[in-house]
């Protein structure tokens, strides 16, 4: 059996910044008790203001990690979703570290991975939800207009991803999404 963590991050303080912390609770709404009927595969969910190597306690015991998150680039509009598929054995060479509280999600892949080796289970693999924002550093805990608006189409466009990769493991959530054409694309 293979158990998915499906985690919202974000500080519920910081405006725009808490839109994975909101959407990952109306993804766990929507997909409530999912479970593959014929390999009795689960997903979990969890909502949380950790990051970096704080995370790495709470992703022991899962094959396989989802994160919800907020970006800011500039290059695209407020509300837009870029879905990443990241495999840290794939990768060319090792994530960058730039200090422990600023550990990438390659990079607490890698580490996990090497500290639970041949012990507990821990994610080798992780899709990124990252939904742009558009001022990450405003106090507040309410979401900016154009936020508000695509938040349930967000939950559900994560929500079919998820769906989708648990009863097909080799689903790609990118193209997926990019059939439906809501924006998404794999990045580099």
């Amino acid at each position: 059996m293979n158990l998915r963590l499906v985690a919202g991050l974000g500080n519920p303080i910081l405006g725009d910044d808490s839109i994975g912390l909101r959407i990952v609770e109306r993804v766990e709404r929507i997909m409530a008790s999912a479970v593959d009927p014929l390999t009795g595969d689960r997903i979990r969910f969890m909502a949380t203001s950790l990051s970096g190597f704080r995370l790495l306690d709470l992703l022991v015991g899962y094959d396989s990690l989802a994160v919800i998150d907020s970006i800011t680039t500039g290059a695209h509009p407020t509300g837009h979703m870029s879905v990443w598929n990241l495999c840290p054995q794939s990768c060319s060479s090792p994530a960058p570290m730039h200090g422990l509280h600023h550990l990438s999600i390659t990079g607490l892949l890698e580490m996990g991975g090497r500290m639970c080796r041949g012990g507990p289970a821990f994610p080798s693999r992780a899709t990124v939800y990252a939904i742009e924002i558009e001022r990450p550093e405003v106090y507040g805990t309410g979401l900016s207009k154009t936020l508000r608006a695509r938040l349930d189409d967000l939950a559900t466009e994560v929500a079919d991803c998820e769906m989708r990769r648990l009863l097909s493991p080799s689903f790609n959530a990118p193209a997926a999404l990019e059939q439906r054409s809501c924006g998404a694309r794999e990045e580099p």
